[in-house]
């Protein structure tokens, strides 16, 4: 039985959400949760070609690597959870370089250095927010660096 914290779901999360999957109108779509781990709200959702954009701006300089064959969304996608060092939700499309078929996945990002309450918070919350994703094809959960790689979450999404 899982715990449910009940924190809300502000409406800009639904409205994004539903343009990035129906418009595909943005590279992914990041969440969080307020200051006073109240409510999910939305914190990013770069424009298709905005990720690409801040490659060209930062990548070489940047702390975060892309690794070899990662798409610049998905490490526009690491960099940004990776520079708060604190829970996300993320929903990004996982392409097959093979099938060319996407798979939206959600991803739930709890660093184990991040404070418990932040955690604890997120974690009892992921699943009333993930059902509110309706189309989400995959949902991984990633506590360190190497689940958030791009090889591991496409191996976890390809079976």
């Amino acid at each position: 039985m899982s715990l449910d914290a009940g924190v809300p779901t502000n409406k800009d999360c639904l409205e994004v959400y539903e343009q990035f999957k129906m418009g595909k109108k943005f590279d992914f779509v990041l969440f969080k949760a307020n200051r006073a781990l109240t409510e999910i709200v939305v914190d990013a959702y770069p424009a298709i070609g905005e990720s690409e954009e801040k490659w060209k701006e930062i990548g070489s300089k940047c702390n975060v690597a892309r690794e070899k064959g990662e798409p610049v969304e998905f490490w526009n996608l690491r960099r940004l959870i990776l520079e708060t060092n604190e829970p996300r939700y993320a929903v990004v499309f996982i392409r097959n370089p093979t099938t060319k078929k996407e798979k939206m996945t959600m991803i739930f990002w709890a660093p184990e250095n991040a404070p418990s309450i932040q955690k604890m918070v997120y974690s009892s919350t992921k699943l009333s927010f993930r059902s509110k994703l309706t189309g989400v094809q995959a949902m991984l959960q990633c506590n360190d660096l190497e689940e958030l790689s791009y090889n591991d979450v496409y191996k976890s999404t390809a079976k």
